[in-house]
């Protein structure tokens, strides 16, 4: 597999990052507006989206990554 195979084809890994954080944006975008929560509930969101975001571009062990 060369280096140019890896740039067109993204793993698995890499696109569940970017739609995770495309959802994030989203979420952060539309959710104040369309439902009425309480601040902490929306920071509990927004917190445990960024939490999955973190453990998915820095693993715990090194095999994972």
């Amino acid at each position: 597999m060369t280096t140019k195979d890896n740039i067109d084809a993204p793993d698995i890994k890499t696109s569940i990052i970017f739609w995770t954080a495309v959802a994030l944006s989203v979420v952060q975008l539309t959710v104040p507006i369309f439902l009425h929560l309480l601040d902490l509930q929306l920071r509990a969101i927004h917190v445990g989206i960024g939490l999955s975001l973190a453990v998915l571009v820095f693993p715990f062990s090194k095999r994972l990554s």
